[in-house]
This record gives structure tokens, C-alpha cells and sequence, in this order.
């Protein structure tokens, strides 16, 4: 079964809320950036979490 774009899009992404990084892992019951270090994690869907991400860098995360 094909899971509609728009609909996937819902599902949240975890993301370092220091760099945003995707990059995270979980190890027991504490989650934290591979990136940085930071244990500063949070969810939000793909689009709103790439509007932050272009703010920061400059460029799109994802190509449409």
C-alpha cells in the first residue's frame, strides 16, 4: 500500500533543537543529536522543521 506524499509529510521528525540536526539517536530512555551532543530534542513535521532549517542555513534541506 502507497502512503499519499501529503500524508507522510504529517509523520513528525525527532531534530536537535541546537542544530537541527536529523541525526538522532536514542540510547535507553535518553535521546540525543550525533551531531552535537545535545540532548535539547523535539518533533515537529518535515515541512515546518525544513522552514526552520532554511532560516538557519540559507537553503532548502529537501528537493520538492
Amino acid at each position: 500500500m502507497k502512503v499519499p506524499k501529503e500524508e507522510y509529510n504529517k509523520e513528525p521528525v525527532y531534530y536537535c533543537k541546537k542544530c537541527l540536526s536529523l541525526k538522532v539517536r536514542a540510547v535507553a530512555d535518553m535521546s540525543y543529536c550525533d551531531d552535537c551532543g545535545s540532548t535539547e530534542i523535539d518533533e515537529m513535521n518535515i515541512r515546518e522543521w525544513e522552514k526552520l532549517y532554511e532560516k538557519k542555513v540559507g537553503v532548502k534541506f529537501l528537493n520538492n
